[in-house]
């Protein structure tokens, strides 16, 4: 059975001996991929220099797709990122949208004894990774010819998808939605506020506070809310989720729904109408002098 190792990750321990990435040695493996996953699940295998990684590639069951999603699961999540995706790919899928899921190289943690630097060299090194598959997980939707693109992050992985935008102005046309939002480095939360705040896009934030539950957000959906106001966003869609949260589970029916709605309510009808009303303009402009109203 062939595995698919995080070797950037190995490295790191290896070389500080101090730093640790919780809950995931190897990746999971294709067996282990196809015994759990639906037949129509496409498992693509996608390089990362010496790396290899899966990612689970979903058609939309419509002619016309709306565009592509690439899901980014909590870099906390461990091996929950197939449980965390679940509901959100298949879903969407069914509902009009190709959706890409792969899962992340986990946030370091820093063990007893493990010095600054080597710290913040894991982390810039699992920073790299990530967004490598950020860049490598739109490509890969726009190669299915998908022009409408979005990148949905969960946890963790919403500072490093916005970080991303932040640092990449031809991703300009690419929204983002945003659910429990937390920073990369929870003593660098005002980077990731700041960021955030400083992104012209359209951005849906959906949050269930404490999250996860006993632990607190920082920034919290207050702060997060009050920073884009304070930058004018004027793109900026925040709600929370619409029942008790409990944790990731594989039918999660309210919260599929709820992103399916915000999905149409700020991205699809906004978007139609700046069709249907570019195409009024033409018309106008192409009528012969004297004529035009």
């Amino acid at each position: 059975m062939k595995t698919f190792t995080s070797c950037f990750l190995l490295a790191a321990v290896l070389v500080t001996g101090l730093v640790s990435f919780p809950g995931q040695a190897q990746a999971d493996s294709m067996t282990e991929l196809q015994a759990v996953l639906p037949a129509d699940t496409e498992i693509l295998l996608l390089e990362q220099g010496d790396d290899s990684y899966p990612a689970l590639l979903q058609q939309a069951e419509r002619a016309e797709a709306f565009g592509g999603i690439l899901i980014l699961t909590d870099t906390d999540s461990g091996k929950q990122w197939l449980e965390q995706s679940h509901a959100l790919r298949l879903y969407l899928a069914e509902h009009g949208w190709w959706t890409l899921t792969s899962q992340l190289p986990l946030t370091p943690r820093s063990l007893a004894g493990a010095s600054a630097q080597a710290m913040e060299e894991a982390q810039a090194m699992q920073k790299t990774r990530v967004q490598q598959r950020i860049q490598q997980g739109l490509q890969t939707l726009r190669e299915r010819e998908q022009e409408r693109l979005l990148i949905l992050a969960i946890g963790r992985s919403a500072a490093q998808a916005t970080d991303y935008l932040h640092q990449t102005p031809a991703e300009n046309n690419t929204r983002l939605i945003l659910i429990n939002p937390r920073p990369a480095d929870d003593a660098r939360w005002a980077e990731f506020l700041q960021q955030l705040s400083e992104l012209e896009i359209t951005l849906i934030d959906l949050y269930a506070e404490p999250y996860p539950p006993g632990e607190a957000a920082i920034p919290n959906a207050r702060m997060r809310r009050n920073a884009a106001r304070q930058a004018g966003l004027e793109d900026y869609h925040q709600s929370s989720i619409k029942t008790p949260w409990a944790g990731w589970r594989q039918e999660m029916p309210w919260l599929t729904r709820q992103v399916r709605g915000k999905l149409i309510t700020h991205i699809i009808e906004p978007d139609q109408q700046t069709a249907e009303q570019a195409i009024t303009e033409e018309s106008i402009d192409q009528r012969p002098p004297g004529i035009r109203r």
